[in-house]
């Protein structure tokens, strides 16, 4: 069974007779129905966010989602990653048919979302016959490169897991499901969090030879010469994907963050302001502004404190901003974000943890009399229980103060 769906803003059903039409010059059960009856229940609008595994499928159906006249940003992407949440179905193949997009964004859109097509309005049969006859005639191994696609997904954001990774993008070259510069791309990436530095830049920059307009490719590149220790690379790479997509938000906030890692406060403040002129809820660009504030020895502004509402929330922001400059031996900035998130934020429940990484800060400074006294305060503060790291931390100090060169250090956030 071959289940169309249609997505589109046309209320005829001038799109949906037509794909029929060209549906029965196929010897193949089909059904095409409305996307936005599929989406949303009786009453409300239609809408990406639906749960659509809700939708009743018998074993075996095949959907082809064909998708008209919607916007290429984050509402296609919402759709489609609902879409492929759905429970029961085989395989989902995309078919987009929306003017011509630009190459760069058709190239780094969509070969991440794996789109079938994309069909310039209006319908032809001569254009859409052979993409329907190619989507119904899908090789066995489609599917298989579809879930080695998701495992990879899931890999990307799970930590130690490069060998892994590795492996499962292998396969999926494979398969030839997917283009050169994408894998190229995850190659990259896993190569990254090997902390195979070099080998990781060549397959970056083996991407962009392939597409200098891959945007994917030079922030990935910007990733790995930032994690190696280079900057001042990371800066161009990301300078150079900004003269493609000039207000690209999340590469704006990158480009922040490799200033604030680096001590340049004021530089970095800029992009996450033109950042959030475009999107003013990206988060991290608010806590980009708040770590700045806190490093500067201002107090952060209500506005962008509002977004963090949870005193867990801005302990770990306090954190992981202040780790990010001991990363670039920021040592004195890092004590001061940290001294001034204990002064101005609500995080009096979540001390101890600030105070923990503020004795490995001092480790790393090799300041070990102070080291000690935070994990000291560190260990009070805690409650109801004390916190085992810092008491790891305490007693390993103490234990070696006849040569404190020989002390561990750890890496973490409490």
């Amino acid at each position: 069974m071959i289940k169309f769906l249609l997505f589109t803003d046309d209320e005829s059903d001038k799109t949906v007779s037509g794909i029929q039409e060209y549906l029965a010059l196929f010897d193949v059960p089909s059904q095409v129905m409305s996307g936005k009856a599929f989406l949303s229940p009786p009453g409300q609008e239609s809408g990406p966010q639906t749960n659509i595994s809700q939708q009743k499928n018998d074993p075996g159906t095949h959907l082809i989602a064909v998708i008209q006249d919607t916007e290429v940003g984050k509402e296609l992407l919402k759709l489609i990653h609902s879409i492929r949440s759905t429970s029961g179905y085989e395989e989902v193949c995309f078919l987009l048919i929306t003017p011509e997009p630009a190459p760069q964004v058709k190239d780094s859109f969509f070969e991440e979302l794996n789109i079938m097509g994309v069909l310039p309005p209006p319908i032809k049969s001569s254009v859409l016959i052979p993409v329907i006859k190619k989507a119904i005639e899908i090789p066995k191994n489609y599917h298989e490169a579809s879930s080695l696609r998701q495992k990879i997904q899931t890999l990307l954001n799970t930590e130690d897991s490069g060998k892994e990774l590795m492996e499962a993008i292998e396969k999926l070259a494979v398969l030839n499901h997917t283009s050169p510069v994408y894998l190229q791309y995850l190659k990259a990436r896993a190569l990254e969090k090997m902390g195979s530095y070099k080998e990781a830049i060549i397959a970056a920059n083996d991407a962009i030879s392939k597409n200098q307009n891959f945007l994917p490719g030079w922030s990935v590149l910007a990733s790995i010469y930032q994690r190696s220790g280079d900057a001042d690379a990371a800066k161009r790479s990301l300078v150079r994907a900004l003269k493609i997509a000039t207000e690209h938000v999340d590469y704006l906030v990158q480009l922040g963050d490799i200033h604030f890692e680096e001590g340049e406060f004021r530089e970095s403040e800029t992009f996450y302001r033109r950042a959030l002129k475009r999107s003013p809820d990206h988060l991290s660009a608010r806590a980009g502004q708040v770590a700045v504030s806190l490093a500067t020895g201002e107090k952060p502004s209500q506005d962008d404190l509002s977004y963090f509402p949870s005193s867990l929330e801005l302990a770990r922001i306090s954190n992981l901003k202040g780790i990010e400059l001991s990363r670039s031996s920021q040592f004195t900035s890092a004590q001061k974000l940290y001294e001034n998130a204990l002064t101005f934020l609500p995080i009096a429940d979540q001390a101890h943890k600030v105070l923990f990484n503020m004795g490995l800060l001092m480790e790393r400074a090799q300041k070990y009399d102070e080291a000690v006294k935070y994990y000291e305060e560190s260990i009070t503060r805690a409650s109801p229980e004390p916190l085992p790291k810092a008491i790891s931390r305490l007693e390993a100090l103490r234990a070696r103060t006849t040569d404190p060169q020989n002390v561990k250090m750890t890496k973490g956030v409490a």
